[in-house]
This record gives C-alpha cells, structure tokens and sequence, in this order.
C-alpha cells in the first residue's frame, strides 16, 4: 500500500513539471486586426483635386433636378448616396465573405502560435512475469519541443497572412463602394431622360392637337399632322424604353447593395457637371500605393515566412518521455527518461522548400499585376472621365445656349408673324435631346470618378 502511494506520488508530481516544461513558452497574443480597412474608403463627395489642375469643384445644391433653363440643363446627383453605402456596408455578401476571410485569417494566426499538446498514457510492463504479480505499472508524460523558433516564423508568416485578408477586405470594399455608386448614378441618369423625354412627348402632343387644328381650318397639308403623329408615336416608344432602363438601374442598384429590391426609390439632389481629379500620372502613383497593390505584397511577405518555415523544418524537435512506475516484483519505484530526435536522413523538406522558393516568385509576379490591372482600369475610366469632361464642356459652352437661342429666335417670329410653327417644335426637339445627351454625359462623368477613386484611393 505504501509503495502504491509513492508511486502515486511521484506520479502527481512529475506530470505537472513535464507539462510546464512543455508549455515553457508562453501562448501568443493575437494582435487586434479589425474588419475596418486601415486604409479608409474614398469619400462618396468629391473632394479637392491633390495633383495638377486648372478646375475647381463647384458646390453641390440640394435642390431637386429641373429643367427651367436651357443654359442650365439636367442635374443629376447623389442624395441618399450615403444611405445606400451604409446599408450595402452591413448586407452586402462580398464585403460579409471578406470579413470572414479575416477572421480565418486571425484564426490560423492563433492556431500558428500555439505549442504542441504534451501526452499522457498509461504504462505496463512485465505483467505477470512472476506467479501473479502485476509487474511493472505506471504512467508517462511525453512532450515534443520546438526548436529553431518554428513558432516564431510560423507566426510571422500568418500574421502577413491577415495583413492580405486585411488589404483584401478593404479591397471589396473600395470596388462594392464603386459598384454602388455607378449603379445610383445610372439610376438618376435614367430618371432624368425619363423626365426629359416626357417632356418632348407633352410638347409634340401638344403640337399634334394645334396642327390638327390649323389642318381643319386649310392651314397646313395633311401631311404635317401625318408627320406629327409619326413624331409622337417615336416619343411615345422612347419613353417606354426610358421607363424600362430607369426600372433596370433600380434593380442593378438594389442588387450592388446586396439585395433583391429597395424598400423605397433612392431620392436625388443636383450634382456638377465639372469635376476635377488629379491627373492620370498622380492616379497611376497613388494606386500603386492602394490597397488591391498592398494585399499581394503583404502575400509577398508571408510567402517569404513561409520559405523561411519550410527550411527549419528538417532541423529535429526534441520528444521526450518521462516514466513513472511501480515494480511490484521488487516493490521498489521506478522511473525512466527518455529523449529523441528525428534524423532527417531522407525527408530534408527538399520538396516544400522548392516549392516555398518558387511561391516566392508567383507572389512578387502577383503584385506586378496587380498594378498593371489598376493601370488599365484607371487607363479606361480616365479615357471615359476626359470624354465626358470634353463632351459637357462642348454642350455647356455652345451646343446648349445654340440651341436655346435658337428657340427663342423662332419663337418670336411665331409670336410676332404666326409663321414657322414646325421650326417652334424641330427647335424644342432638338433642345431636348441636347438635355437628354447632357444628363448622359453627367451620369458617364460620375461613373467614371466612382471607378477611378475607387482604383486610386486618393488620400485625403
């Protein structure tokens, strides 16, 4: 009995020292590495240009879009902006699947810095060597310890992987922010043809009735209230298919969010129609310090950690087992120490490192493209920005106030001879589908600066 309590003694107080030395080092600490990008989204109102230009940005207004003025031709803007932003922040699944990203990014971060487990067991030996006797029962401890810093690097490199979730996540976030604001901008592009057609379809029902009057009385030929008719019928189908694309782009905007429809339409407030960035070569340098640029250079790291790991891998941990037992043909405690290393011999990692070294290179190539695709976005949304600049400039400067001076002209002669009744109409029409071209070349600008903020990610 009393050789049954010295073993159980010995026992007690050497599974705890095999375990301390096991756990010798102590458990990392996760550093905190939220979901909010470091790298903060671009905001959705234009900013001051940082780089070289001769424009400035004119305030916003909050009023509504109109159409008083024929210098002053269709606004369209982002009021409400905001509101969607927030709400496609907290539902949209690509920036939901991102931040789980990080977090199993965080999670083998964790599971990188933990220590092996140390084992325990039970232990028999030389049972029934002697009539009945037991002989030889115990237990064992047995631990494998970590050498070359293993967990350090290991560490390391999944620590630079989370640093790429990070980047990734901010990524999602620039180009769903971008998806949002190009389909709210298509949506207002959309409502304001829509009203502009409308109106040119009121204006030539109206013409349709007085010719039709002036056709009665032997005014005019039947072939101008032909003419009319065919007119309103073409305004008439325009507006169908206005109605039909102002429908679309308030699904396409409710799916950029990230759902199957809005709970109500997106209001709209008036938006410039001169927007100054920087120039293409200050867009090229700052994506290039952007977040799609930053993800594959922190992969760059962790690919490097990653080799640095493979290569100690061959150098042995140390196993131990330490034994404590009772000999009962002796009656005597015993105890037995044990400690082993693998020889690597034949399996020197040869291969992983190999590989590690190459992921080395695919990594550094990835981050090269990743800058050569920011250049041809930016090359594509710079060459729709400048057009659209330059097709605006044209209409704000001549092609407008042509137009509306025109109007005017023949409305006096109408007004004052009663002659050129059709010239009224063929003025009106045409001052319309410049307001029309005008409001699509507004909606091209604003898309084209939501994709190149996007990509760029100026500072502020």
């Amino acid at each position: 009995m009393r050789a049954s309590v010295r073993f159980i003694r010995c026992f007690a107080y050497s599974v705890p020292a095999s375990i301390a030395m096991g756990c010798a080092s102590s458990q990392p600490e996760i550093p905190t590495y939220p979901y909010t990008p470091r790298v903060q989204p671009v905001s959705v109102t234009p900013r001051e240009p940082i780089g070289p230009t001769s424009r400035t940005v004119p305030k916003k207004s909050s009023e509504p879009i109109r159409f008083a003025a024929a210098t002053e031709p269709v606004p369209v803007a982002p009021n409400g902006l905001d509101d969607l932003l927030a709400l496609a922040r907290g539902q949209n699944p690509d920036l939901a699947a991102a931040a789980a990203r990080v977090q199993e990014a965080r999670g083998r971060l964790l599971q990188a810095g933990l220590y092996p487990n140390p084992t325990i067991g039970y232990s028999g030996n030389q049972i029934n060597d002697g009539p009945g006797t037991p002989g030889q029962q115990g237990g064992y401890v047995s631990q494998e310890f970590v050498t070359g810093g293993k967990l350090r690097i290991a560490r390391d490199a999944a620590q630079y992987g989370v640093t790429a979730a990070d980047w990734n996540a901010a990524s999602k976030w620039f180009d769903t922010s971008a998806r949002v604001r190009s389909a709210y901008y298509e949506y207002v592009t959309a409502l304001a043809v829509l009203r502009e057609t409308e109106r040119m379809a009121e204006l030539f029902s109206e013409g349709l009735t007085r010719t039709e009057k002036l056709a009665a009385g032997g005014r005019v030929e039947a072939y101008d209230v032909t003419r009319l008719k065919v007119e309103v019928t073409q305004t008439a189908n325009r507006i169908g298919s206005a109605r039909q694309r102002a429908a679309a782009a308030e699904r396409l905007l409710a799916v950029a969010v990230g759902a199957d429809r809005l709970a109500a339409a997106p209001t709209i407030a008036e938006l410039p129609s001169d927007l100054a960035l920087p120039i293409f070569e200050v867009a090229v340098a700052s994506a290039s310090r952007s977040s799609f640029v930053a993800a594959p250079a922190a992969e760059v790291e962790q690919a490097r950690a990653e080799l640095r790991q493979a290569e100690l891998k061959p150098l042995p941990n140390i196993h131990t087992m330490t034994t404590v037992a009772h000999d009962y043909v002796t009656n005597a405690p015993m105890a037995s120490v044990q400690i082993g290393v693998p020889l690597p011999v034949f399996d020197r990692n040869q291969g992983n490192i190999a590989a590690a070294r190459h992921r080395i290179r695919v990594t550094e190539a990835g981050v090269e493209q990743a800058r050569l695709r920011a250049v041809e976005r930016l090359a594509g949304s710079y060459q729709r920005y400048e057009n659209a600049r330059r097709q605006l400039e044209l209409y704000r400067t001549k092609i407008l106030p042509d137009a509306a001076a025109a109007l005017e002209q023949i409305d006096q002669v109408y007004s004052a001879r009663g002659e050129r009744f059709f010239d009224t109409l063929d003025a009106r029409r045409v001052l319309s589908q410049a307001r029309i071209d005008y409001a699509q070349f507004v909606g091209d600008l604003w898309a084209a600066v939501a994709e190149i903020e996007a990509v760029a990610q100026f500072p502020h």
